[in-house]
C-alpha cells in the first residue's frame, strides 16, 4: 500500500466522515469544501486503489444503498444501528499497519498518555 501524506490522510478522512455528502457532489465541490486541490483528491483515491473519482463514488452510492434495515425496528433505531456500522468501519480502517504503526510511535514519545473512556447510557 502506498503510505499517504498528511494532506492524503486529512483527505482520505474528511472523504469518510462526510460519505453523504460527497457522493452528491463534484470532486471541484468537494475540493473547495476540504480546502484542497482536486488533484490532491484523485491521488489520494488512487493510492487507495480507485481508478477514478467517479469509481469511489459508485463505490459509496452502492454502500449506501445496500444498507439495509433491521425490521421490527424504527427508523430512529436503524439511523443508530446504521451509524454504529459507519464508526465501526472507520475504527477498523484506522487500524490499518502504517496508521497503526503511527499511533504506537506517538505514544512511545509522548511525555504523558490520557485515556478516556465514554459510556454509553441507553433508555
Amino acid at each position: 500500500m502506498n503510505h499517504l501524506t498528511s494532506v492524503e490522510i486529512y483527505i482520505w478522512n474528511y472523504l469518510e466522515e462526510n460519505k453523504a455528502k460527497i457522493i452528491q457532489m463534484t470532486v471541484a465541490q468537494i475540493a473547495e469544501s476540504a480546502h484542497v486541490s482536486p488533484s490532491s483528491i484523485i491521488r489520494t483515491l488512487k493510492k487507495k486503489n480507485f481508478s477514478s473519482f467517479s469509481e469511489y463514488k459508485n463505490m459509496e452510492k452502492q454502500k449506501l444503498n445496500r444498507h439495509d434495515w433491521i425490521y421490527g425496528l424504527t427508523k430512529d433505531a436503524n439511523q443508530v444501528v446504521s451509524e454504529n456500522i459507519e464508526e465501526l468501519l472507520m475504527t477498523v480502517r484506522l487500524l490499518e499497519s502504517e496508521n497503526l504503526a503511527k499511533v504506537v510511535e506517538n505514544i512511545f514519545h509522548a511525555a504523558s498518555v490520557v485515556i478516556i473512556q465514554e459510556d454509553y447510557l441507553f433508555g
